[in-house]
């Protein structure tokens, strides 16, 4: 890493601090992103956001996009002992008037408790929560969040897991895998950029940052929470608009 290059260099946002411990907050909205194919994602959300998918066969599932947070974490593995360096969460900025990406981000391991506090202030004024394989995460943030003795009892009963509500999707429309990629393509006709970060390379990455490596790739990374959120929200979207793919009844579970 070049003399005095810090991730900040490489991502929109500021530094916080809770508890007098720094973390990193990242602010993008939606309307930066401008990665090839985008534009469908942005339409949905804010579709989303002007109310203009409400019909008679959703209303009774449709969430208000001001009541809801999107959810996305990045962890250094799959078990409950590994840490999370970053917890992306899509909200709607009533200032800015539009949706906006806010990712709580710990540049090493000990600021991970702080990110963990600060992502869960967060949440204190959403009433339902919407992921893309978010089963997992939620509870794995738990764990975490004990690890501290930091209490979280989201309640899941308002938390929609988009991989699940569109399983029927996998298997009426012959697609071989599950993956938020693969419905990407699929639904939203959106590919992500070359320099995407694989999944596989993530903890790696991550780790040559601690010890003082090149922090671009990890900006990298973060970019790629950033459009896991904006995915995830405009999938949501295409769950209102054609019910009859998808699961209904983990649909009706949002019900407010």
């Amino acid at each position: 890493m070049a003399k005095g290059e810090r991730i900040e260099q490489f991502l929109e946002g500021r530094i916080a601090k809770i508890k007098g411990i720094d973390y990193y907050k990242v602010l993008v909205p939606l309307d930066s992103v401008r990665k090839r194919n985008a534009d469908c994602v942005r339409r949905n959300i804010n579709a989303w956001k002007d109310r203009r998918i409400i019909t008679r066969h959703n209303e009774l599932f449709f969430i208000p996009l001001d009541n809801v947070a999107v959810i996305d974490i990045e962890s250094t593995g799959l078990s409950y002992d590994d840490p999370m360096f970053l917890i992306g969460v899509g909200r709607y900025d009533a200032r800015r008037s539009a949706f906006v990406y806010e990712g709580f981000f710990a540049r090493d391991y000990y600021e991970e408790q702080t990110v963990l506090e600060a992502f869960i202030k967060r949440m204190s004024s959403a009433k339902a929560a919407v992921s893309f394989n978010g089963t997992f995460d939620m509870t794995r943030i738990s764990a975490r969040a004990r690890n501290f003795f930091i209490e979280w009892g989201w309640p899941g009963e308002k938390h929609l897991d988009v991989m699940q509500a569109l399983k029927p999707y996998k298997k009426s429309h012959g697609l071989e895998e599950m993956s938020l990629v693969a419905y990407e393509v699929a639904l939203l006709g959106f590919t992500r950029p070359d320099d995407d970060v694989a999944g596989e390379k993530i903890l790696a990455e991550y780790e040559n940052y601690r010890k003082g490596g090149n922090p671009e790739p990890l900006a990298r990374i973060v970019r790629h929470n950033v459009l896991d959120i904006f995915s995830t929200a405009a999938l949501y979207v295409k769950l209102l608009r054609n019910p009859e793919y998808f699961n209904q009844s983990l649909l009706d579970k949002l019900s407010l």
